[in-house]
């Protein structure tokens, strides 16, 4: 039985599964460094994150079930949820497309493949929604900032997304769980850590003139069209889950 560990980033996963596949090995577990506890009846292998490898890896899977599929894979990485297992549970799905190609996508009826495919629509569903509920400021120095606070770790799905609907404004986005930004200078995007001059960015925030009188005219606009007798609060959160009103503009708490 080997518990694998890795520095818990995506190439780190792939360099994982490289090493599992070279030794011939196969895993009782996969977990980021530092996310376990000492188990005796376990032998732990830390396995090094190695580029190389991991592009291996990715064009092995990319020439069986296409960049959509890799980029699946991608997203059921990034879910947020069931921590423990996520990473058995997509090298189970890898193993199946190594195995048998393209058509594993379509295996529904394996817990292999559905159980991969809960991970992806988590947060394809959640990446969907801050789509059209992340609400970006427009600060004196130009530049739009966003924060929001995300189950799953989606900052390079919106930043991506929003370097191409919006690319002719320079912006950054940062999630407040994770601690991660996404930034994007007007022609190219990346997605980093944290740093004390990241941070600093949200700690006093100076909107320009113009987002002041926008930021009224919205909540105005919000006031004036809904109706209050006909308020229904289990509705409106069900179509704007509560979690998402500190960041919502029209919103006032």
């Amino acid at each position: 039985m080997i518990r694998y560990t890795y520095d818990g980033t995506f190439d780190g996963f792939l360099s994982v599964v490289f090493y599992i596949y070279e030794k011939k090995l196969p895993p009782s577990s996969i977990i980021p460094d530092g996310e376990y506890q000492t188990d005796f009846f376990s032998e732990t292998v830390f396995v090094p994150t190695d580029i190389s490898k991991a592009m291996r890896v990715e064009n092995s899977l990319t020439s069986k079930i296409g960049n959509i599929g890799f980029g699946q894979i991608i997203s059921a990485f990034s879910c947020g949820f069931e921590p423990e297992n996520k990473d058995l549970k997509i090298f189970d799905f890898i193993r199946l497309v190594l195995r048998v190609g393209g058509d594993a996508c379509k295996m529904y009826h394996l817990h292999t493949v559905s159980d991969f495919y809960s991970l992806v629509l988590k947060t394809d569903k959640e990446a969907q929604h801050m789509q059209g509920f992340l609400r970006f400021k427009s600060l004196s120095n130009g530049i739009l900032a966003a924060e929001y606070s995300p189950d799953n770790d989606i900052t390079h799905f919106l930043t991506s997304y929003f370097s191409r609907r919006n690319s002719e404004n320079k912006f950054i986005i940062r999630d407040t769980i994770r601690e991660v930004y996404g930034l994007y200078n007007g022609s190219e995007w990346t997605v980093v850590p944290g740093t004390p001059q990241l941070s600093s960015v949200f700690e006093d925030l100076v909107y320009s003139e113009k987002e002041l009188v926008f930021r009224d005219l919205w909540q105005q606009y919000y006031d004036t069209v809904s109706i209050a007798s006909r308020r229904n609060e289990r509705q409106r959160t069900q179509f704007m889950p509560r979690r998402y009103w500190k960041y919502l503009t029209e919103i006032v708490i």
